[in-house]
């Protein structure tokens, strides 16, 4: 098993994906402000060690206080534990937490069901203009990662 996970795995290392445009930037700017940051991954093929892995190479993993990967808590998004689960490592109420995600249906539905607030990455404004289910509705549709700082201020 450990041979099949390093040959479907490993390959992320030896040419590494880019980060988000302005990944480095709002994760910067909330770790001056002294925001708690956590993250929540669903993973894939790729466990949660490789990808913490990529995190590091990258020069960001020092900006998560915790890191929540679904194959080593074994629950995902958007099952509410994961979200509890990591939010209590944070010492953080659902209350004042505000969850960020892609997507609608894991990120968005899976946060609103612990009562927080959500912001849904769009980068298509056209594409964001739907229909949204009560329980997939964010508070906040964001067309980049740095338009999180107009929600904070």
């Amino acid at each position: 098993m450990n041979k099949l996970e390093e040959v479907l795995a490993n390959p992320i290392l030896s040419e590494l994906p880019s980060l988000t445009e302005g990944c480095e930037e709002i994760l910067s700017y909330l770790d001056r402000k002294n925001y708690k940051i956590g993250l929540i991954c669903n993973t894939g093929r790729t466990p949660g060690k490789v990808l913490g892995e990529v995190l590091k190479r990258k020069n960001i993993f020092q900006f998560f206080k915790v890191i929540t990967f679904s194959d080593e808590l074994r629950i995902r998004k958007p099952n509410p534990e994961i979200f509890f689960s990591t939010l209590e490592s944070l010492d953080s109420s659902p209350a004042s937490s505000l969850h960020i995600g892609d997507l609608l249906e894991s990120d968005i539905f899976g946060a609103k069901r612990c009562g927080m607030k959500t912001g849904w990455i769009c980068p298509d404004q056209n594409g964001c203009q739907i229909d949204f289910p009560p329980e997939q509705r964010p508070d906040f549709i964001l067309p980049n990662l740095t338009s999180i700082k107009k929600i904070l201020m």
